[in-house]
């Protein structure tokens, strides 16, 4: 048996065919469209990202500049304290109140001490035995790293915070200096 196509079957699939190919063009063109515009609005987040970025390296290399700067004027100030303190102390007295004082006359070392460290971060970092200023003090950038990664929800802080920066001043008595940088201390 052989089959023979009558003309009104070949226009039909011609014209199948036609708009088979148009559809397919035209939903084509769509997507394309939309990808076209997502690679453009995808270019600008990128150069977003980078401005940001630049502009956060910027402003952290500006800080760090800063903080060279205020190092020296903040330790003369803690040096002329303690002279000035020795000048007008009463006769008889042996301990100078306004001496700068390390951090284990501050609330017994405490790390609530630290800026940005209140009950719960305190309680998170007891949990893996962190209780003072010292033992932060004393971490490199390895220790911060470990320990960050053991903090849960708390999570990024010592970075953010600048912990360990925080605790080497209050340490090492630098009490104006850290006042400077991060707010007067009890506050």
């Amino acid at each position: 048996m052989t089959y023979t196509l009558e003309p009104l079957h070949i226009v039909l699939v011609v014209v199948a065919l036609l708009v088979g190919i148009f559809l397919g063009m035209a939903l084509r063109s769509g997507a394309k469209r939309r990808a076209v515009l997502f690679e453009e609005r995808l270019r600008v987040s990128d150069a977003d990202r980078s401005a940001l970025a630049s502009e956060r390296d910027g402003l952290r290399a500006e800080r760090d500049a800063l903080d060279q700067r205020l190092t020296p004027l903040a330790a003369e100030v803690d040096r002329l304290k303690r002279a000035e303190a020795k000048r007008v102390a009463p006769i008889g007295v042996t301990e100078d109140p306004v001496a700068v004082r390390p951090a284990t006359s501050l609330a017994g070392n405490d790390v609530r001490n630290l800026k940005g460290v209140g009950d719960r971060f305190a309680k998170a970092l007891s949990d893996l035995g962190i209780t003072g200023v010292d033992q932060i003090a004393a971490w490199s950038g390895a220790d911060a790293d470990v320990i960050d990664s053991q903090l849960g929800s708390f999570s990024g802080r010592i970075r953010t915070d600048r912990l360990v920066e925080q605790a080497r001043l209050l340490h090492e008595g630098r009490t104006t200096e850290y006042e400077t940088r991060f707010g007067a201390l009890g506050a």
